[in-house]
């Protein structure tokens, strides 16, 4: 009887867009699956979160089932993912972070190189090798932001 009072009351050209159960059905699901996401997409936006715990999140994703099979997601939130200009820099920096510099390949150490303390320049490039700062790096040190030394290398702290 609902249906038919709905059907004597509405519109006929509405009638072809209200979507089938199964439809609607999907659309619960999908409805489901944005919440979860903005939950993810809010806590990305913290101050203090660091390229680490991003990509932390970034592969807490693509382990839930929904998403881990969806080539868009994989496409932009993998570890290698075509859209990191330089995924040595990011790799290299996730592991400082997570104090796992010991485990860095060649290519990450010379992609972190210049942003090494000059006491520790040594471990990561031959002593006949200079590296010069660029203005960029000049002025970050001369920054009053607080920093702190993670492994040698100069970390600024928001």
């Amino acid at each position: 009887r609902i249906k038919q009072a709905i059907l004597e009351t509405m519109h006929p050209d509405i009638l072809p867009l209200m979507p089938t159960l199964e439809e609607f059905t999907n659309l619960i699901e999908l409805d489901r699956q944005l919440h979860e996401l903005n939950g993810f997409v809010v806590f990305l936006q913290t101050s203090s979160l660091d390229l680490s715990c991003a990509r932390k999140v970034f592969d807490e994703i693509l382990s839930i089932p929904p998403y881990r099979d969806n080539a868009t997601f994989i496409q932009y939130l993998s570890s290698d993912a075509a859209i990191i200009s330089n995924s040595s820099f990011d790799n290299a920096v996730v592991k400082i972070l997570d104090l796992n510099e010991n485990l860095l390949s060649e290519s990450e150490k010379t992609a972190v190189t210049k942003f090494l303390l000059d006491n520790n320049i040594n471990d990561l490039v031959d002593s006949d090798d200079e590296i010069e700062l660029t203005h960029v790096e000049k002025l970050k040190r001369r920054l009053k932001k607080p920093r702190m030394i993670v492994k040698g290398y100069l970390v600024f702290v928001n």
